[in-house]
């Protein structure tokens, strides 16, 4: 009875856990902004979001519309961005990024408070020497047992330009993956009291005309929501440290993942990586971002450092992070093919909804250097 009595009393207090409060600044009053220029043709993207509390049940961040942003350079010019949609703004391409120059931003929120950047200096990037991928297997532990989780380590050699003043070179790689995907929304069917109706979606170019025995598909128009290109991207900023570099050469830098599954491989996956010479104050940046992302899962995780960039405060009264830097872009591409993989895939599920619902990061638009 005694043994009893105590494992109900420890029971009763562990059922009465309260979470505990910290008093801090609303997170919704930060904002955060992230930008880039390059010597590379435009547009270029400045997006404006406000912080997210822990308490909150949402996990994407609320875009700020309405700001003005103005893109500044060392010459003189200016060029003011146009909000495409909200918190995202492009420039319109009067000014291009140039090496050896410097440029900056500023901003102005709908309630007047007025933010800006330091200037950052565009410097010539290196040279991306060669890009390879590398199978590895893996698995997975989910609900109903082990399953396979392989995917291709995407690695990337370069050159860096040596920097003047005993300076080490800091370098950032940015890899983005494309692959191609179908679905067949003109399949789509409606239930209705236990039968099935054929519903095209508008978007699939079919319609249902009357005829004997039921309706018939009939194609009106090309499908503009059938094929889409999706976009897969780094998990986490790369970024050079004492690890890689070796006399301004960076060998086997790992710069991404290609997940290995139907969709990646309907067709063919386009790896592109981008390296950058970037400033200190951006490679710092980089560098606490970079571990935050990776000791998120860690729970003996070291302190991490504070998160703040160039933008600062001209008059606003709520705090700002983020980086706006500059860079020039060296950029390879290369393909990897459905012969490269060590096992065939079984073919892609088929959906009947639009391949913008379907998948994630999913556009129409087909890259420029893709090739049937």
């Amino acid at each position: 009875m005694i043994k009893l009595r105590w494992i109900f009393v420890v029971l009763s207090m562990s059922a009465c856990i309260d979470p505990i409060a910290f008093e801090s600044t609303w997170p919704e009053t930060l904002i955060v902004v992230e930008g880039f220029i390059t010597d590379a043709e435009g547009p270029y993207t400045v997006e404006i979001t406000r912080g997210i509390s822990v308490d909150v049940d949402r996990i994407k961040s609320v875009g700020v519309a309405e700001a003005k942003v103005t893109l500044i350079s060392d010459e003189g010019d200016t060029e003011n961005f146009t909000e495409t949609s909200p918190g995202v703004y492009k420039t319109g391409g009067a000014i291009r990024g140039k090496i050896g120059h410097s440029y900056h931003i500023s901003l102005e929120m709908p309630d007047g408070a007025k933010f800006e950047s330091e200037p950052e200096v565009i410097r010539r990037s290196g040279e991306v020497k060669e890009v390879r991928v590398e199978f590895e297997h893996r698995t997975t532990i989910k609900e109903f047992g082990e399953f396979n989780a392989d995917v291709f380590n995407i690695y990337a050699d370069g050159d860096a330009i040596p920097s003047t003043g005993g300076e080490p070179s800091f370098v950032r790689w940015r890899y983005a993956g494309t692959y191609k995907v179908e679905t067949h929304p003109e399949r789509h069917v409606t239930f209705l009291q236990q039968s099935a109706y054929m519903t095209p979606l508008p978007c699939s170019g079919y319609v249902v005309e009357p005829a004997l025995g039921g309706g018939k598909l009939v194609k009106k128009t090309e499908c503009t929501c059938c094929i889409c290109y999706c976009k897969n991207y780094e998990s986490e900023p790369q970024i050079s440290d004492t690890n890689t570099v070796k006399s301004g050469q960076f060998r086997n830098v790992k710069v991404g993942e290609i997940p290995i599954n139907p969709a990646t491989f309907f067709d063919k996956f386009m790896v592109e990586v981008e390296q950058m010479q970037i400033s200190k104050p951006a490679f710092e940046f980089f560098t606490i971002m970079r571990n935050q992302k990776l000791g998120a899962s860690n729970l003996f995780q070291p302190p991490p450092g504070q998160l703040r960039g160039n933008i600062y405060s001209v008059n606003g009264s709520y705090p700002v992070i983020g980086l706006f830097w500059g860079a020039a872009v060296h950029k390879k591409t290369i393909f990897v093919l459905k012969s490269d993989l060590p096992y065939p895939q079984p073919p892609i599920d088929e959906k009947t909804t639009s391949c913008f619902e379907a998948f994630a990061n999913a556009s129409s638009d087909k890259p420029a250097n893709w090739d049937e």
